[in-house]
């Protein structure tokens, strides 16, 4: 890894020369390992970029090898980034916990993600021929990566305690990539306790919004963090109930009143809201009103932007 990270400063170098790139926005989905966008800044510093900014998304991941190489890489990033942008405060916070990049930088902006408001009013078809296998139920649906600290396996093991009466209401959904050995762990016991109307969609290509707008309740049950929670957000925005944990960045816009928020890893708490999301589906859709109004108003895509431009002009040496 150290070796490629080198190689890609080094490539990064010869690709940016050719151009006068007034910005430099590195996009960092997770930080704690040798990355292209650290790369690219790292080169760009050289060929003396005036304004290089990373883009934090999600938490900071402790790297299992060349962990003192990283935080001497650490010590230069942070010399050599003229500003940060963190999508949640909860990003910004673990971080500044975890690592010296943020150390005597004054020039921080936290900006949510921003929802760009459409309308999937027209059914579509080809989501419609998906979805279709749960007719007549409820339609429960996480979409995300199908990995262990994402919680589906809390969802099977809920799904599985359920009475009969409340588990012939609904069907689940699982939206998105898997690994083989992840899946088939989760086949095994749903063959182990003989569970009906579970289905694996697999990845599809179709925008997260028009997606939760097929459901009927939107779960996620990560274990540890969100970053900001953009999925939960675009199920708001379509007037998707919405059940989550209370992890990271989820919080700084989901509430009691437009949602339903749990602790990870509360069985109980798992078990008493899909009851009571079966039981009284009105109350839930009008949390999801309530969401969706909060999503279009503060959390739109014309925010997002315009917050993007106030950085700009706040701390970048032209101004734009």
């Amino acid at each position: 890894q150290p070796i490629l990270f080198l190689i890609s400063i080094f490539q990064f170098y010869k690709l940016l020369k050719k151009f006068e790139f007034d910005i430099l926005l590195g996009n960092c989905g997770g930080y704690g390992s040798f990355r292209s966008e650290m790369a690219a800044i790292i080169a760009a510093h050289f060929l003396r970029f005036s304004n290089k900014i990373l883009l934090i998304h999600h938490s900071f991941t402790r790297p299992i090898l060349w962990n003192n190489l990283l935080k001497t890489t650490n010590y230069i990033l942070r010399n050599f980034v003229d500003s940060f942008i963190f999508v949640s405060n909860a990003v910004k916070n673990d971080i500044k916990k975890n690592t010296c990049l943020l150390n005597n930088s004054k020039k921080i902006s936290i900006i949510h993600n921003g929802i760009d408001i459409k309308d999937f009013s027209k059914n579509n078809k080809q989501l419609n021929k998906v979805f279709k296998k749960g007719k007549g139920t409820l339609k429960i649906g996480m979409i995300s990566r199908v990995e262990e600290y994402k919680g589906h396996m809390d969802l099977i093991n809920c799904y599985h305690e359920l009475p009969s009466q409340i588990k012939n209401k609904i069907s689940i959904y699982f939206i998105g990539k898997s690994s083989k050995k992840f899946k088939d762990k989760i086949l095994e016991k749903i063959k182990k306790f003989n569970l009906k109307r579970i289905y694996f969609t697999g990845f599809l290509n179709y925008e997260s919004s028009a997606i939760a707008k097929q459901l009927d309740l939107l779960v996620s049950l990560t274990k540890d963090f969100e970053g900001f929670g953009l999925t939960l957000a675009e199920a708001l925005s379509v007037k998707t109930p919405v059940l989550s944990t209370k992890v990271g960045g989820v919080i700084e816009f989901l509430n009691k009143k437009n949602s339903t928020l749990i602790d990870a890893n509360n069985k109980k708490a798992l078990d008493f809201a899909i009851k009571d999301f079966v039981n009284n589906e009105k109350k839930w859709k009008k949390k999801a009103l309530i969401g969706k109004r909060e999503i279009h108003k503060h959390f739109n895509s014309n925010i997002m932007a315009k917050n993007y431009y106030i950085h700009f002009n706040k701390f970048v040496n032209n101004k734009i």
